[in-house]
């Protein structure tokens, strides 16, 4: 008799196991080490755990997903069936409470703090390729997960993970063992998640990254960004010694440019006429101040 305190035998694996033909027998074996994997990045805990996973007579290196074991089995039939290439292939459910899935290599936060910032950030405030393909990558299995009926509960940076490719490039895996049926939730609310969650990124590293705000001269910040910043005052708060107000400024002023005073759309000309601005801030150096001699 099964013990109450364990979920029932999953349906998804006895499925496979009816489909098989007579006398057809796959045995499924998972050996725990007792080892937690290790973050690449810093040798810190990835809160995941080592183990060997074997499937008839072939055998390869997983890893275990632990938690509360009602909730990972009523996860698993999904997980177990969904593709996408950020997302962590979820290979089996233990009922004492873990999910067998795919090796990473480390935590995209560490990932994150480890990597130099002139590989994922222009001089500029622009993403480069590799910080832009992870991004993408997190949309694109939003967006699948979405079309499926389906979002991760309480998304996090700490659901992120990274695994090298053979070309050793860093590729974004995301282990969702918390995705819900979209009900009462609002695609909105999902996106701005996911929103929060990538402002969060640039923020850090763009704080980090020698971006400044351009000056007319040493300590005057350029006249035209405080005319935008007086003329916005009412629907944001920047501070000129916050290299990621001087980003978001630029961003805002771009996205609600039809909202600009008059004066400020003559000057920009057009939205594109802030990234003019910058590029020309960005090659044109500060001119000190001269002092003659007395």
């Amino acid at each position: 008799m099964a013990s109450p305190s364990l979920p029932p035998p999953f349906p998804g694996i006895m499925e496979v196991y009816r489909n098989l033909p007579p006398h057809f027998i796959v045995e499924c074996k998972v050996s725990e080490s007792g080892q937690r994997a290790v973050d690449m990045f810093d040798g810190g805990d990835m809160k995941l755990h080592c183990c060997a996973y074997k499937v008839g007579p072939i055998e390869a290196q997983r890893m275990l997903k632990k938690g509360s074991a009602t909730k990972l089995a009523s996860s698993y039939l999904f997980l177990s069936s969904f593709c996408h290439p950020a997302a962590c292939s979820v290979e089996n459910y233990m009922i004492s409470g873990a999910l067998v899935v795919s090796c990473v290599d480390g935590t995209f936060r560490k990932w994150l703090m480890n990597t130099p910032v002139t590989d994922l950030i222009s001089p500029e405030g622009h993403l480069l390729p590799l910080l832009r393909d992870m991004i993408t990558s997190l949309v694109g299995l939003v967006e699948s997960l979405l079309n499926h009926g389906k979002y991760i509960e309480n998304l996090t940076i700490n659901d992120l993970y990274i695994k090298y490719t053979c070309g050793h490039q860093p590729k974004l895996q995301v282990l969702h063992e918390n995705a819900q049926s979209v009900t009462e939730v609002k695609p909105d609310e999902i996106w701005g998640n996911v929103r929060n969650i990538v402002e969060r990124w640039m923020m850090s590293k763009i704080n980090g990254s020698g971006v400044q705000w351009p000056e007319e001269s040493k300590g005057v910040v350029e006249p035209l960004l405080t005319s935008i910043i007086a003329a916005t005052s009412n629907r944001a708060i920047y501070n000129t010694t916050i290299p990621w107000d001087y980003i978001r400024l630029c961003k805002n002023t771009y996205k609600h440019f039809d909202e600009l005073p008059d004066q400020l759309k003559d000057v920009l000309e057009d939205c594109n006429g802030i990234i003019r601005k910058m590029d020309e801030w960005e090659s044109d150096p500060v001119i000190e101040p001269r002092t003659e001699n007395m």
